[in-house]
């Protein structure tokens, strides 16, 4: 089978079945509770999967990313450099044209 139909399978397939999981599951421990905890816990376990989603795909990369900024090029053995790349980026006309660029197109 070709990877793309397997791959275009599961998207189709596993993700309604896992948001149905969730729901099923959430509504599910949310039933056990006393009705107080369910008014409190309920708005929490819904935004579970959004607050997930945020930290995987913005936080953690962010954090990556500023953390890459001060360790060298050579990505399989990453040396740290401190502000080294900042003071070649602040000091360099070539990066401080492409910053005002940059800063022109978003005004």
């Amino acid at each position: 089978m070709d990877s793309r139909f397997l791959t275009a399978l599961e998207v189709v397939i596993g993700v309604p079945a896992v948001l149905v999981i969730y729901i099923w599951g959430t509504e599910r421990v949310i039933g056990i509770l006393g009705e107080r905890w369910k008014r409190r816990i309920r708005p929490w376990l819904w935004l579970l999967p959004a607050i997930g989603f945020l930290g995987f795909f913005l936080v953690y990369p962010t954090i990556q990313t500023i953390i890459r900024s001060f360790q060298g090029r050579n990505e399989l053995h990453p040396r740290w450099v401190g502000l080294a790349n900042y003071k070649w980026f602040f000091t360099s006309s070539s990066a401080l044209g492409a910053l005002l660029n940059n800063v022109l197109w978003i005004v």
